[in-house]
Parts: structure tokens; C-alpha cells; sequence
């Protein structure tokens, strides 16, 4: 034990380093993910962007280093194994509207099913040929289709 400190155990494989980058094919796939959640955040921040007042914490469209840190919308996915989900694995996605204003309910309806809209099409630029759909899992939306590397 005292020589893989830090480090994690993966069944087949030798010990990483905990935070290590795993798969290049992944990185690139997730790449390629985070590019069309970065350009369905622009879409929407364009279209709705002044809306609401930003919460105080945030700085404005396009100037912190990622567009999920900054403006009114925070778009984010995380890969899911899909247990106990009838569509099975998929990236979960959380569209957020980042500010202290309350935001009506028929508003964030309509903005979460054009920010699946746009993503589906920055998906299909991004990551084409693939048939990833958006759907609603329960009660969140998630990308399934082909996710193969």
C-alpha cells in the first residue's frame, strides 16, 4: 500500500495517479461535447442573456475562461452509467439560469426546451453521425445514442 499512495487501482489495470486523465478517445469525445455545450450557451446567451440581472458573483458573457462560469446560463453534462434509467447511459445535463431574480415558470420551461433544441444541433456539428438524441430521464434531461469512442 505505501508505494500506491495517491493512487487508484483499476480492475485490470496498473495504478493511476488520482486525477489522471484516462482515455484520449475520451477526452476527445468529451471535447467535443463541452465545444456544443459552450455554443448552445452562446446561443441562448444571445438570445436571452439580458433577461434577468446577473447574480453579483458572475461576470458577464464571455469573460471568464469557460462560458459555463460566466454570463446568465450555466449548461453542464455528466456521464452517467444509467442504472435504474430506461434509456440507459447517457451524459446528465444541467441547463441553469444563474441568477438571484426569481425566474417565472413558464420562462424556464420554455428556455430548457430551446436549450435542448440548440444543443441537439451543436451536437450534430460537434459530434456527427453519432444519433444522440436529448431526452427527458424522470426529471432531467440526458444525452443518449451512440457514445462508443
Amino acid at each position: 500500500m505505501s508505494g500506491d499512495a495517491g493512487r487508484v487501482r483499476e480492475s485490470g489495470h496498473e495504478p493511476r495517479e488520482i486525477g489522471q486523465r484516462l482515455d484520449a478517445r475520451t477526452e476527445k469525445w468529451e471535447e467535443a461535447l463541452f465545444a456544443a455545450l459552450e455554443a448552445a450557451d452562446a446561443e441562448m446567451e444571445e438570445r436571452y442573456g439580458d433577461r434577468f440581472p446577473l447574480h453579483p458573483a458572475r461576470p458577464a458573457h464571455g469573460e471568464a475562461a469557460s462560458r459555463q462560469y460566466d454570463g446568465l446560463f450555466a449548461f453542464a453534462a455528466g456521464f452517467s452509467p444509467g442504472f435504474g434509467s430506461k434509456f440507459g447511459p447517457g451524459y446528465s445535463l444541467s441547463f441553469r439560469i444563474v441568477t438571484l431574480a426569481g425566474v417565472p415558470d413558464d420562462f424556464r420551461a420554455k428556455f430548457e426546451e430551446e436549450a435542448v433544441s440548440a444543443l441537439g444541433k451543436q451536437l450534430e456539428k460537434f459530434l456527427p453521425g453519432r444519433n444522440l438524441e436529448i431526452v427527458r430521464d424522470t426529471d432531467s434531461w440526458k444525452i443518449v445514442g451512440d457514445l462508443k469512442l
